[in-house]
């Protein structure tokens, strides 16, 4: 075999190898910016956001912590009582301290955040909880 053959049996696949892992690291960087600005814009929304106050209707789910984990997700039906008394039920997610649990039982009060643009975008307004990372805003008005 030529010298030419073999270096493009050896180069070829190390080629495609490296176009794919520079693909991929880009799309990675390329995530991790998008996140980064979609955090920005919970965080200057959750500061613009209206107080208000909820009760836990249900646990949709029922989480049971892996040992050792910190947090859990939780989807919860809250019955939301707006500032200007409106009351209306949404399902929010929410990332919760494990130790916390004890504070979403049906029937318990919490104080939350009522986004100005999604009256469905539920921000908790708890030291114990934090909207779940993969919650997807809608577009601002």
């Amino acid at each position: 075999m030529s010298a030419t053959v073999i270096l493009a049996f050896v180069l070829g696949p190390l080629l495609l190898a490296g176009v794919v892992v520079w693909m991929v690291l880009r799309n990675m960087r390329r995530a991790e910016s998008q996140g980064a600005a979609q955090k920005a814009e919970l965080d200057e929304r959750k500061t613009r956001a209206a107080w208000a106050g909820a009760t836990v209707a249900s646990l949709r789910n029922r989480p049971t912590p892996a040992p050792g984990e910190r947090v859990v997700r939780v989807d919860l039906r809250l019955e939301v009582r707006a500032q200007d008394g409106t009351r209306y039920f949404t399902t929010p997610s929410w990332m919760v301290n494990v130790e916390a649990l004890a504070n979403l039982q049906p029937g318990t009060q919490v104080s939350v955040k009522i986004d100005a643009n999604d009256p469905q975008l539920i921000f908790p307004n708890v030291s114990w909880a934090e909207l779940w990372p993969g919650t997807r805003p809608k577009a601002k008005v």
